[in-house]
Parts: C-alpha cells; sequence; structure tokens
C-alpha cells in the first residue's frame, strides 16, 4: 500500500501536543496542558572532599536500627555544628541519629548527604519542624539527599532546596519567607504543602494515606513529572496559582468516600494527566472544580475508565 492508504503515517506538519485520548477541557478552558516552564534541580559540587564534614566527628552517634536507640542519645549538636562548621557538605554515616531540637540548614551548606540514614525526634520530643532550611540569601541552595527525615522539612528561605532520594514522613511546607524554587525528585512522603506562592519540581513522587490532601498548592506554580498515589486521600488541591501534571497513577485500595474529590481545583490553572488503577475500586468523584461562583464535577464516566486522561481547567483571566 501507499503512504496515502495506509492509518499508521502521520501527516506531515508539526504537533503541538499528542495526547492518546482526547482531552477533557473545563468551562473555557484549552484542551491542552499548561506547559509550565521546566527546571533542574541544582547539582551540589561534591568533588572536593576536603570540603565534606563527618557529623559523627562532631559528636553524633549513629544507631543501626529506629527501634533500638539508646533513649538518652541527643544528636542535635553533633549535626548542628557540623553545618555551621563552613563545611560546603555534611555527610551523616548510615544509622539513626536522635535530634531534640530543630535541625537549621544554614550558612556555607550545599549539601546534607545520608548513608541510607535516618534523622527522627528524641525519645519523648516533639520536633516540629524536624529540618528547617533557613539560608538568608536567594542564590543559596542545598540539596538534602539519601536521608529518612521523620518529620517536617520547612522551607524557610528566599533559597533554592532540593530534596532527592529522600523519604518525610511529615511531608513539607513552606513559610511567608519560603519563595524559593523547590525540588522533589525520588521522593516519599506527605503531606507536601505549597502554602505560599513559590515554584516547584516534582519528578517521580509518591504520597501514601492519610485524610488530607496529599499535596497543596496555595498560590504556587507546580510542575509534576510522575506521581503515584495510594490510599483514599485527595490527591491534589490547589487554591489559585497554576498545577501541571504530566503522568500520575492513582491507587485508591478501597471504594471512595462520599464528597471526597481524586483533585479539587478552586480558582486554578490546572492540566491534569493521569490514570486511576484497582477497577471498580475508584474515586466517586474525579475533580471538583470552583471557578468564582461556578462549579463543576467530572465524574468517572466523564474520563477514560483506563487513562491517561488529560483534563485542564482555567480559574483565572489570562
Amino acid at each position: 500500500m501507499g503512504k496515502e492508504a495506509n492509518p499508521k503515517f502521520v501527516p506531515a506538519g508539526a504537533i503541538g501536543e499528542f495526547a492518546s485520548h482526547a482531552p477533557v477541557a473545563i468551562g473555557d478552558a484549552p484542551p491542552e496542558s499548561l506547559r509550565l516552564p521546566i527546571k533542574r534541580a541544582p547539582e551540589p559540587d561534591l568533588s572536593d572532599s576536603t570540603a565534606w564534614a563527618n557529623a559523627v566527628q562532631f559528636g553524633a552517634t549513629p544507631h543501626n536500627t529506629v527501634s533500638k536507640v539508646d533513649p538518652t542519645t541527643d544528636d542535635t549538636d553533633g549535626i548542628q555544628w557540623a553545618i555551621d562548621s563552613g563545611a560546603a557538605v555534611v555527610y551523616l554515616p548510615n544509622g539513626t541519629y536522635r535530634v531534640s531540637r530543630t535541625i537549621v540548614v544554614r550558612g556555607n551548606v550545599r549539601a546534607i548527604i545520608g548513608m541510607q540514614s535516618a534523622i527522627a525526634p528524641a525519645e519523648g520530643a516533639t520536633v516540629d519542624p524536624l529540618v528547617r532550611f533557613a539560608a538568608d540569601e536567594p542564590t543559596s541552595a542545598c540539596t538534602l539527599e539519601q536521608l529518612w527525615i521523620e518529620g517536617t522539612i520547612e522551607h524557610d528561605s528566599p533559597g533554592t532546596l532540593a530534596s532527592k532520594r529522600l523519604d518525610m514522613t511529615r511531608g513539607y511546607r513552606n513559610t511567608p519567607r519560603g519563595t524559593g524554587d523547590a525540588f522533589f525528585e525520588d521522593t516519599i512522603g506527605r503531606p507536601i504543602r505549597i502554602l505560599h506562592p513559590q515554584n516547584a519540581w516534582m519528578r517521580q513522587v509518591n504520597c501514601e494515606f492519610g485524610k488530607d490532601p496529599l499535596i497543596e498548592n496555595h498560590g504556587g506554580t507546580l510542575w509534576v513529572l510522575g506521581y503515584t498515589t495510594e490510599g483514599e486521600s485527595p490527591v491534589i488541591r490547589a487554591v489559585g496559582g497554576q498545577t501541571e501534571v504530566l503522568g500520575s497513577l492513582i491507587y485508591p485500595l478501597h471504594q471512595g468516600t462520599p464528597g471526597v474529590p481524586m483533585f479539587s481545583f478552586e480558582d486554578a490553572d490546572f492540566s491534569l494527566n493521569y490514570a486511576p488503577n484497582g477497577g471498580r475500586v475508584r474515586f466517586l468523584v474525579d475533580l471538583i472544580v470552583t471557578e468564582g461562583a461556578r462549579r463543576h464535577e467530572i465524574l468517572p464516566g466523564d474520563v477514560p475508565h483506563r487513562g491517561p486522561a488529560l483534563v485542564s481547567g482555567r480559574g483565572r483571566d489570562q
């Protein structure tokens, strides 16, 4: 057969965007993704070993398990002294470190790296946040890598914070001062809360369980490539701002709760590319979108049962 008769050939010309199913556009939104700007996380310079500081040499003591830790252990000073030593890289040898106060990331440090290490509250201590990024300069950038953070990470800086290969059991939040860029790569934890406008990029994130939204975006610009969830919690809630998800697998485990949507957007711009998993077990409502006084609902039957579905919406005048 000639090219004209073969349906496998794509006509010549530019392709602006490809979707395997017809996009669903809400209101006057264009049937396409937001195409938000994409940015890479900073890569700290690890080449100079003389710029590394071992937290153990400053008095921190690693233990081999989380459950069998001397209750009198307090590694706060050892870790903090290593951070404040002027070193560009602080590393924590394998083990669990117990702290009684918030670890403050500041000064010259550009990376805190674990060897499959954990930072957890000391016996009987309530430490919130567990780690606070508080560098003063907008040009500051720090990477947290290969760590299990048994608490909340707080972004309280105009600088850039990157979380890589991280498990954060109480998630992330930013403060009014925390306007710097945020990156999450190969990271598990929830909730991730952008409470104040900032730019955030996520690549391969996993959020599971709980009752509150797994990710919240309040006025920020959020770009996500690869997002998996487990449980019946709302997957994303956005109030204002822009949210773009390129690829998400939603696994609710149990039938959804009435009135609890998979996604919720209030006066927000968004585009979603997602696929539910779990057969007949699904959220009862995929999306609830409010634009001023207008309210839209997208039900499971409105999008392909097996995605990926592309849904877009506009919550602000363009």
